[in-house]
């Protein structure tokens, strides 16, 4: 009893009212101790696993760190990272007395704010290049950022370029003939291809690029099985580029397992034809489209699964056929290697 309520006792960290308590000097009576950590008098309706694991944005409102370390990570960068998508919402934090149950319910209200945002970018997005003889920075596949200092890419792209090895990361540009001081370049300090990649496979051809702190980028999350598959599935776009060297997003549909396999039969590229734990594959069933596919580059999932980042859902291991109806393109799974590149990348 406390206050006149009935409560029940549990960890202080299950406790949302808890930091309220200690914060106004209104400490709740102490029922024993879990080692160090009181078990308290809590009168909230509902408990939380534990509070250290949540943390409450102004704009989305409660962001559970549950693991694994690949959405922890993702959910610090929408935290402190001005996400396009985020700044749409105000969230406020509710808090009432039952009278029914007489004690207190913790709510949040996530309201849509209608300012005008300024043209989207796909802030995540970067380039692989090195210099040809004269000087000149020569693109060689496309990529995303996933963290401060790690980009994602395919694993030809690292392995075998005929333009040579990658020696530069160039972010925050739209156009890949742009004039060359408008790119942030960051010089590469290694490249980590799949362990199990090899040269010309088409199995596991996934890689990361690892530079110096990256600034002034929105990294994207990583797509794991324990979404919505489906709903993630909903809108998902490609990185291509269009006759005036304009990255442009293209929107496709992912194809059924026979389909997939009746494209990438067993070939030189795929001994085993089509791999569906590894590998999936993308096709416009609508209106025909000019554009050239940006190896190397993320298929992405604008499905705000993870508090409106967006999701890395596989890497280009071969160039989208573009133009016709119906063409279609083969990448790599990102899901599956989720545990190899939390493994390097947040070790």
């Amino acid at each position: 009893m406390w206050n006149d309520m009935e409560g029940v006792c549990v960890n202080f960290y299950r406790c949302f009212s808890a930091p309220e308590y200690v914060k106004n000097r209104t400490h709740p009576p102490i029922c024993s101790f879990d080692g160090n950590v009181p078990i308290i008098c809590c009168t909230d309706c509902l408990f939380f696993q534990d509070l250290r694991k949540i943390r409450w944005n102004n704009n989305i409102g409660f962001l559970r760190f549950n693991g694994p370390k690949s959405k922890d990570k993702c959910l610090n960068y929408v935290d402190a990272l001005p996400y396009p998508d985020k700044t749409k919402y105000t969230a406020k934090l509710l808090k009432h007395l039952d009278p029914n149950t007489k004690c207190y319910v913790i709510t949040q209200s996530i309201g849509r704010i209608n300012t005008p945002l300024p043209p989207r970018k796909a802030a995540y997005m970067a380039h692989l290049a090195n210099l040809d003889d004269i000087g000149d920075v020569k693109f060689l596949c496309a990529g995303a950022i996933i963290s401060e200092r790690f980009v994602l890419t395919a694993g030809h792209c690292v392995s075998g370029s005929v333009l040579g090895p990658v020696k530069y990361i160039a972010v925050d540009f739209m156009k890949t003939d742009t004039y060359a001081p408008l790119w942030q370049l960051y010089t590469v300090k290694r490249t980590v291809p799949h362990p199990d990649y090899q040269l010309p496979s088409k199995y596991h051809d996934i890689a990361l690029v690892e530079t110096k702190k990256i600034d002034l980028v929105l990294p994207a999350c990583l797509y794991m099985e324990t979404f919505d598959r489906k709903r993630v599935r909903e809108i998902i776009k490609a990185s291509t580029v269009d006759n005036q060297n304009n990255l442009e997003p293209a929107t496709l549909e992912e194809l059924d397992d026979f389909a997939c396999s009746f494209l990438y039969p067993t070939r030189e590229t795929l001994p085993k034809g089509f791999n569906t734990t590894i590998q999936t594959c993308f096709g416009s069933t609508g209106e025909a489209d000019s554009c050239q596919s940006a190896t190397g580059g993320p298929l992405m999932s604008e499905h705000l699964a993870v508090s409106c980042a967006p999701l890395v859902y596989g890497v280009t291991a071969s160039d989208r056929i573009c133009g016709p109806a119906g063409s279609s393109g083969l990448y790599t799974r990102v899901s599956y290697y989720v545990p190899w590149i939390e493994s390097i990348v947040w070790h």
